[in-house]
Formats: C-alpha cells, sequence, structure tokens
C-alpha cells in the first residue's frame, strides 16, 4: 500500500508536463503563492474538495482548510520536484512553514499522521 502523500506526489508527476514541472522546479520560495489559483487550484479541485478523497478527508479531520493546505501541499510537490525526498523532517518542515502557530511536538504528530495514511481505508 502507498502512503496517501506519496500517491499525491506520484498523481501530480503523472498529470503535470516536464515543461511544468520544469517551471516549478525554477520556482523560487517567496514566488509560490503565484501558484494559487493555477496548480493550487487543480489540487484543490482534484485531491481535496471531492467528497471520495482520502486526502481531502483526512485534511478535513485534521481541520484544515482547502487554501491552507493546497498551499503547503504546492510548497511539498515543488521540493519533491526539486529532489527532496518525502521524510518525516521534510514534511515538519513544510507544515511548520504553514502553520507556525503549532508546537514541534504537534507538527510531528501531524507529519506522522499524514505519512502513516494508507490510500487504502
Amino acid at each position: 500500500m502507498a502512503g496517501i502523500l506519496l500517491s499525491f506526489l506520484r498523481e501530480l508527476d503523472a498529470a503535470l508536463s516536464e515543461h511544468e514541472t520544469a517551471d516549478l522546479r525554477a520556482l523560487k520560495e517567496e514566488d509560490l503563492l503565484s501558484l494559487h489559483f493555477g496548480l493550487g487550484l487543480h489540487i484543490r479541485n482534484t485531491f481535496i474538495h471531492p467528497a471520495t478523497s482520502r486526502l481531502g478527508n483526512l485534511l478535513r479531520d485534521e481541520c484544515m482548510d482547502p487554501d491552507s493546505a493546497s498551499t503547503w501541499l504546492t510548497r511539498l510537490y515543488r521540493d519533491h520536484v526539486q529532489g527532496y525526498p518525502l521524510t518525516m523532517d521534510r514534511l515538519a518542515m513544510v507544515l511548520q512553514q504553514a502553520f507556525g502557530h503549532l508546537r514541534d511536538d504537534e507538527v510531528a504528530q501531524l507529519a506522522d499522521r499524514l505519512l502513516r495514511t494508507d490510500t487504502d481505508p
């Protein structure tokens, strides 16, 4: 069984062209918000909003609003195309940037839940 976040990364790999991933790979951190109505919208409509989406249901269970979720998922995907592996430390860093109000232990627990959740119920 594949982890839900790994499955998300693979599905985006398949959906985006090499040109799109090359553009994303070159994107600077401060320019990520420019993707809110492009890639971010695609993430929200494909992976978060559908009632049948395991990832969307998990994010709703964690009380994440779709905009915040798509923002950190966009950052996670940009890191992925830049060659960073999906690890607990990488995910915790991305989540800490998105949710600075959470304590380190809360971020670690959230990252652990996200990494441990499989695509199958």
